[in-house]
């Protein structure tokens, strides 16, 4: 997992973009900017698989941990088909626990996705 400078030099985001091509692997190419946090595009041979965030909470940071939760709605189109091939829709909720390194960035998670 990678974080990057949010920008205001306060806080830091997942590297939603470049976590998601190591955990997808081969040739797979995402697009995500952190300016637009909750949208995800990750294309592959076959398919075209867009995430987007439709709810996010964080609970109160401890000294030693914090948790997040997020629900999404997932598209996944085939490629190749015709103009009228339907997107499967599905929905994922994925829930984490993050601890803190020694730099203060979260450095490791336990996770679930429903």
């Amino acid at each position: 997992v990678r974080f990057i400078d949010y920008g205001d030099g306060d806080h830091v985001v997942a590297d939603r973009g470049w976590n998601a091509e190591r955990r997808a692997g081969g040739d797979a190419k995402a697009t995500w900017e952190a300016s637009n946090p909750n949208v995800l595009s990750v294309q592959q041979s076959k398919t075209i698989l867009e995430t987007k965030v439709t709810k996010r909470s964080f609970e109160q940071p401890s000294s030693s941990t914090f948790g997040s939760s997020e629900f999404a709605r997932l598209a996944l189109v085939p490629l190749g088909g015709t103009l009228t091939t339907i997107p499967q829709i599905l929905a994922q909720r994925t829930q984490q626990r993050w601890r803190w390194a020694d730099d203060d960035t979260p450095s490791s998670s336990s996770s679930s996705q429903e």
